[in-house]
């Protein structure tokens, strides 16, 4: 940070502040957790907020860094929360707070699971329907989603591409095969640009007289709604899905 309106050099000062804290900090931790050893569980370090004064010139021979000065002053410990870190459960690893997995791999692994158990669980309380039955074509599905590739796949007109992420996917992973029953696939929603007239207009008018809004017929924002959605419809490549939580949709 450059400041112009400082004094030169040779008018700068130093002055230096004691900081005295006799006071005990009692933390509860949980078995996971360790006392920061960078800011020894204050939750609080010093920042030295450099900074450098732009007329300052540098002698003939001696360059100066760009920012040579500071005011230090205490704040937030960078490296953890509240002077407490978190260590990984199987190498005993300090996490910093910027660090949510352990670099050995274990804490992302149990999530991972954690994440796979409640994702079973999900599939199980589902209402679910079996593929191209006539209850599934009452629906119309353009798209459904396959929660364990993450993927969107089209079925509007066969279920090739189904399999064809099964199999590549099973090829990929050989040790962990799946089969199709093991899938869970999920309907989806259809999302498309809604813009409303009636709002577009009201919100137009808010900055105008107060009886700029009233003075527009429904007739006319109607009329005006109707070019909307004409060109609404040209918009075809703005079509966009969300998985359907409520409905899976088995493959036999």
């Amino acid at each position: 940070m450059l400041h112009n309106d400082y004094p030169i050099e040779s008018k700068l000062r130093k002055e230096t502040i004691i900081v005295t804290v006799k006071h005990e900090l009692e933390k509860d931790l949980q078995e996971n957790e360790e006392i920061c050893p960078n800011c020894k569980g204050t939750g609080l370090n010093i920042h030295d907020n450099v900074y450098g004064i732009s007329n300052n010139k540098n002698v003939i021979g001696i360059r100066k860094p760009l920012f040579p000065y500071k005011n230090p002053s205490l704040g937030f410990c960078q490296h953890c929360y509240n002077g407490v870190l978190k260590k990984c459960s199987k190498c005993g690893k300090l996490k910093t707070r910027n660090e949510q997995y352990c670099s050995c791999g274990h804490d992302r692994y149990i999530q991972e699971q954690k994440q796979i158990e409640k994702n079973n669980l999900a599939w199980e309380n589902v209402k679910k329907i079996k593929y191209n039955t006539d209850e599934y074509l009452t629906y119309d599905f353009e798209m459904l989603y396959i929660e364990q590739f993450d993927k969107f796949v089209k079925v509007d007109y066969d279920d090739s591409e189904v399999y064809d992420l099964l199999s590549d996917y099973n090829f990929d992973f050989s040790d962990d095969k799946l089969d199709i029953k093991d899938l869970h696939i999920y309907a989806t929603t259809e999302l498309k640009i809604n813009i409303d007239a009636y709002s577009m207009v009201m919100q137009a008018c808010e900055d105008l007289h107060e009886d700029a809004f009233d003075s527009i017929s429904n007739t006319d924002i109607s009329i005006l709604q109707d070019m909307i959605n004409d060109w609404i419809e040209k918009q075809l490549n703005t079509t966009s899905y969300v998985p359907n939580y409520k409905v899976g949709i088995i493959f036999e």
